[in-house]
């Protein structure tokens, strides 16, 4: 006993465990003492499953988060949040992405295809996800009973009520399961977006960079029919009427102030074995930056020839950028925090708690097992992650792929299913395949495969472009398209209209390289889901040893669902003899501010700045508008949109990035270097004021009579 009393300490001590650190699920706070860290209202005004609360005024935006700001459903979230949709209303004409747009009227707002999801409801349905799970026979078993519960309940949901959207998430793996349901608003237009010079003001030279000068803010409504019940666009529609909005406070924070987040932050992987970060951190992550990279240089490449095509690929650039600098980021955290081998330490430790036990212990190997399936993943890593990357950057492999499918079931005589199939997926099938992009970088991913050691070839590649350099696999894969059907996305639409196999023609050698590509990716793909199975089933076991240990201090990885996470606005020191104090203001907008490029800046806002015309949004102790600041709350991708609130759960600011030393949040928390970043509330109202004249807007926000 003793000596697992020591054990448990040292693990305590060596985690770095503080009380900021955490995105708590909603059903935690209660248990959080958030009044001692600065909070001023009641903890049921933030969570009130009986009624209404600042929850009910934040929604999911995509990928995003967002929250109402007024009672005739406007919203607030990121300018990068609603970047694709306003670069989709955009055109050379009315570049609203450049320009920016007011709509000054509810006439002229903007629809979009966003749509918004608001939590209604949710139960913990643990019991019915893993009823039967006990006895399955195996771990691929019980990974297929967990799913198909979790279909069962979401049809069961769906009889009952067809209004709502139903999600059943993973909170504690393997063990806990609930139930969401969702309100999804779909008709989300755009009422206020800056324009780019100040929504990406750094563009991605600031990217993941502390100190921060940009909006990144726009403004959306969202509508519903006369009845409330949720419609696409229609001009019948009316505005929704949330059950809660939050109260906007334009009269700013000061340094150490107690401040909290509500959001829904995406996948985090604290809980997980050190070989799963070492994969991370040894291949996955650098290929993708790699290949990233390379495909941003030639849409930068191809954009020079005509606004246009700046246009076509501002949204994809951005994306690709956001995730290859991110990962950068990642990389030199891990390797500057040594997190795998603190990793290794603290299973040391869980190591010998585990073994102080009854030797006969179910888990008395678990570290030996874990071990044992990532060396099975590790033993061809490169090969491993090409194969099932590829796919994902190159959209024309699964289009070719899935006409391929096709062809097969028609000559199968398989026609009901054939029909099916092409009917949900024809018109998708090389709809956004771009070969000026595509080709090229799938010739640069072919080249990467050729220089693979000799236990990760991937022999499609050595068959067909076997030992030729990067510029002859292009000449090669433009010969081979140039004879193929899949060389004109007019011919393959036309062949599968006709459905019938005879008119799919699949001879040619392009063809034949992307079924012997296929036979390998489905190979990979039948050993990685079984591994998966297994290794889920590992982690598990991995968590219970880490909750024993941890105690009341584990908080459960974050999968998408809302979570809060509080804090302090703080400064912090990312390197050695520097430090960043936590606000920025517009005196730093003109210290950048360049003629062209990431730093450009509109006139009206320069001369703005220069005649301090601050109007009533300066900060009296900084003399200027706030434009951003800086807090150790945790933090990570979903987060983008969130409101910062502050001591009495008043909107002071709008969560869209992370210090670059904070991009590691994904896999470890720490007081010294996660910073998130903010976009004041006092700049955002600066900018629809001074710089837009958008007295409408702010009035319907309250901070205006």
């Amino acid at each position: 006993m003793k000596k697992f009393l020591f054990v448990a300490l040292a693990f305590i001590l060596f985690s770095s465990h503080t009380t900021d650190e955490g995105m708590f699920p909603l059903t935690e706070i209660s248990k959080l003492d958030l009044a001692k860290a600065g909070l001023k209202i009641p903890v049921s005004d933030i969570y009130n499953p009986n009624g209404t609360s600042l929850v009910d005024a934040v929604v999911r935006v995509g990928g995003c988060t967002g929250s109402f700001i007024s009672n005739e459903g406007l919203f607030i979230t990121n300018h990068h949040c609603g970047f694709s949709s306003v670069s989709s209303a955009s055109t050379v004409e009315h570049n609203y992405l450049r320009d920016g747009y007011y709509a000054e009227t509810k006439e002229q707002e903007i629809k979009t295809g966003l749509t918004t999801k608001i939590i209604d409801s949710y139960v913990d349905v643990s019991g019915m996800v893993l009823k039967g799970t006990a006895n399955a026979p195996s771990d691929v078993d019980r990974t297929a009973l967990i799913r198909s519960n979790s279909q069962a309940i979401i049809k069961s949901e769906q009889q009952k009520n067809a209004n709502l959207d139903y999600e059943v998430s993973e909170m504690f793996t393997g063990r806990t399961y609930v139930l969401f349901r969702y309100k999804t608003l779909k008709d989300i237009r755009i009422v206020y977006n800056p324009p780019l010079t100040i929504g990406e003001f750094g563009g991605e030279s600031d990217n993941w960079v502390w100190p921060r000068h940009n909006g990144d803010f726009c403004i959306m409504r969202a509508y519903v029919a006369p009845d409330g019940s949720s419609k696409t666009y229609d001009k019948a529609n009316i505005p929704f009427h949330p059950k809660k909005f939050l109260k906007v406070n334009a009269k700013g924070i000061k340094e150490n102030d107690f401040v909290f987040i509500l959001g829904f932050p995406g996948r985090t992987y604290r809980h997980v074995p050190s070989q799963f970060v070492a994969y991370q951190q040894n291949y996955s992550m650098p290929f993708i930056a790699d290949v990233y990279e390379w495909e941003i240089a030639k849409m930068l490449e191809l954009s020079k020839e005509s606004e246009a095509k700046q246009l076509a690929y501002a949204s994809q650039i951005k994306g690709l950028a956001n995730t290859s600098k991110n990962y950068r980021g990642k990389l030199q955290g891990l390797s500057r925090t040594h997190l795998v081998e603190q990793k290794v330490a603290n299973e040391k430790l869980m190591f010998d708690m585990l073994n102080t036990d009854d030797a006969k212990s179910p888990n008395k190997d678990l570290f030996k097992e874990i071990e044992t399936a990532y060396a099975e993943l590790n033993a061809h890593a490169e090969r491993n992650v090409w194969l099932q990357q590829s796919p994902n950057i190159i959209r024309l492999l699964p289009a070719c792929n899935n006409y391929l499918a096709i062809k097969a079931m028609y000559q199968l005589k398989d026609t009901t299913n054939a029909n099916k199939v092409s009917e949900s997926t024809r018109s998708q099938i090389l709809s956004l395949y771009n070969p000026a992009v595509e080709i090229p970088t799938l010739a640069h991913l072919i080249y990467m495969a050729s220089q693979f050691k000799p236990e990760n070839r991937v022999k499609a590649v050595d068959q067909f472009f076997g030992g030729l350099d990067e510029k002859a696999i292009l000449q090669k894969l433009n010969k081979m398209l140039s004879k193929s059907i899949f060389g004109d996305a007019n011919k393959v639409r036309a062949s599968l209209a006709k459905k019938k196999a005879s008119a799919m023609k699949t001879n040619d050698e392009f063809c034949k390289f992307i079924q012997d590509l296929y036979l390998e990716i489905n190979e990979f793909n039948k050993f990685i889901g079984p591994w998966q199975s297994k290794v889920a089933a590992l982690t598990t076991r991995y968590n219970d040893a880490e909750m024993l240990l941890q105690s009341n201090n584990y908080t459960p990885d974050a999968n998408s669902t809302m979570r809060l996470t509080y804090g302090h606005i703080k400064g912090y020191a990312p390197q050695d003899a520097v430090y960043h104090k936590p606000f920025t203001t517009l005196k730093g907008i003109i210290e950048k501010h360049t003629a062209t490029g990431d730093y450009e800046m509109p006139s009206v806002l320069k001369k703005l700045i220069e005649e301090q015309n601050y109007g009533e949004w300066a900060d009296k102790d900084l003399g200027d508008v706030c434009v951003g600041f800086l807090y150790n709350l945790d933090t990570t991708g979903g987060n983008s949109g969130s409101p910062v609130l502050d001591a009495y759960g008043n909107f002071i600011g709008i969560n869209f990035d992370r210090a670059y030393t904070a991009t590691i949040n994904d896999y470890a928390w720490n007081e010294n270097y996660s910073r998130s970043i903010g976009c004041d509330a006092r700049y955002i109202c600066f900018v629809l004021d001074k710089y837009s004249h958008a007295d409408a807007l702010l009035k319907e926000m309250g901070v205006r009579n």
